[in-house]
């Protein structure tokens, strides 16, 4: 008992540095055999802080799963994946990915298409204010469809393609540069609104409205004389 008892004062902290590490080993086992790898941060955080992330046989293939606590779900209650990372690298998100730019809730490949037209008419410089920043500024500030831009002609015929509703008045859309012998580059880059003759008159790309013969409207040139109006064909 003696000697007993001397090997054990002798060996104290060897033997408390044994029972702590057969401890710990046990516990990480049974948390590993029971959900995977877990880190919650649940107390006192308010739902919209917390997050839980896993990596588990519950999400077979993912690296990788963020959940955000459901609403009042203190103490580990999950809501939504917020993001998970699959095993290929492969990152999914339920919100968009939000850069300095805007969220998005796809990346790359953004298509846009016909989404409106401004509220006013406007002349080939845009009614005394030359450019194509105040075109686009117009249709960005629409209510209807606030964040647009002028439609060019490109994003009118993806529009007709995706069958969307075309425009049923005739409206201004953006041709870049000319397609034609004559200047028909956007009224000379949205500058003009001159009643030139020929061969030195000026044209800007238009889209026709819908009708009849034309179901789904089509594209023409017009001069950009100072009578000729039309409200922009807007795109989102």
């Amino acid at each position: 008992m003696k000697i007993m008892k001397n090997f054990v004062k002798k060996n104290k902290r060897i033997l408390i540095a044994g029972l702590v590490f057969i401890f710990a080993t046990t516990l990480v086992s049974l948390a590993l055999a029971d959900v995977g790898l877990n880190v919650k941060v649940t107390e006192t955080l308010p739902s919209e802080n917390a997050i839980y992330g896993q990596i588990s046989a519950t999400s077979p293939g993912s690296l990788m799963v963020l959940n955000s606590l459901a609403t009042g779900g203190h103490g580990g209650v999950l809501g939504d994946n917020e993001v998970v990372v699959d095993k290929d690298g492969k990152i999914t998100t339920l919100g968009g990915i939000c850069m300095s730019d805007g969220c998005r809730t796809n990346w790359g490949g953004v298509v846009t298409k016909y989404a409106g037209m401004s509220v006013s008419a406007y002349t080939g410089d845009n009614n005394g204010h030359p450019g194509y920043a105040y075109a686009h500024g117009v249709c960005s500030s629409t209510p209807a469809i606030l964040g647009s831009h002028v439609c060019a002609v490109n994003e009118m015929l993806t529009s007709l393609v995706s069958g969307v509703t075309m425009p049923n008045d005739n409206v201004w859309i953006l041709n870049g540069p000319p397609g034609f012998t004559a200047s028909a580059n956007d009224c000379n880059a949205r500058t003009q609104a001159v009643d030139i003759v020929l061969p030195n008159t000026v044209f800007g790309a238009y889209w026709e409205a819908t009708s009849v013969t034309y179901p789904q409207g089509r594209g023409l040139l017009i001069n950009c004389k100072p009578s000729n109006t039309l409200k922009f064909a807007c795109c989102k």
